[in-house]
């Protein structure tokens, strides 16, 4: 397995280094200090989901790894072509329930929601024999899971469009697969 790692793919810098949208990257460090990371049990799991699907999560505990617990729970129990419409029902349903909007800039995301499971997807292709709990807490902690990646694959100004929102888009920087081959087995278009 080749070794991956998040960096800008132009300057072959890492991208925290890039100060392109130091908002956005600031915004995404703090999302993922690995001093405030949760180690998750299977029941903080089992009722995290519980909650999100009966629309009763307060939007406060909806974050980054909340979203991550989402992807990798959704494709531990189904295949791709049914974890994407039901991520996007529960968490459309899920910003109305907390009075979240769902715009053209706000609320539910679909290429951002669809990057996801396809990473959580190809992760669990090498960490399929760990619990429930494991595999979350690998995931959250790994390269991976880091709030930044979508940025290795998109630009800002390209990723936060309505477009972008509302339907998959292909990365503009680099194409995924390059990700979702160090993983082994399927790539983006499989």
């Amino acid at each position: 397995m080749e070794e991956y790692s998040i960096r800008n793919s132009d300057a072959g810098e890492p991208l925290e280094e890039i100060e392109e949208y130091p908002e956005i990257y600031q915004k995404c460090h703090q999302m993922n200090s690995r001093d405030s990371m949760k180690n998750y049990t299977e029941e903080e799991i089992s009722s995290l989901i519980n909650r999100f699907e009966k629309r009763e999560l307060p939007k406060v505990e909806w974050t980054h790894e909340a979203h991550l617990v989402v992807a990798i729970w959704y494709c531990s129990k189904h295949p791709l072509e049914e974890a994407l419409p039901l991520a996007r029902r529960n968490i459309t349903a899920h910003n109305a329930s907390v009075g979240t909007p769902n715009t053209d800039t706000e609320g539910y995301h679909e290429t951002i929601t669809r990057f996801w499971l396809l990473v959580a997807q190809h992760f669990l292709k090498s960490h399929g024999d760990l619990s429930i709990a494991e595999r979350c807490n690998a995931f959250i902690r790994s390269e991976y899971g880091h709030s930044k990646l979508p940025l290795e694959f998109y630009r800002p100004e390209f990723l936060f469009t309505p477009e972008a929102r509302h339907h998959w888009q292909e990365p503009d920087i680099r194409p995924l697969n390059s990700l979702l081959k160090a993983f082994g087995g399927a790539t983006a278009r499989d």
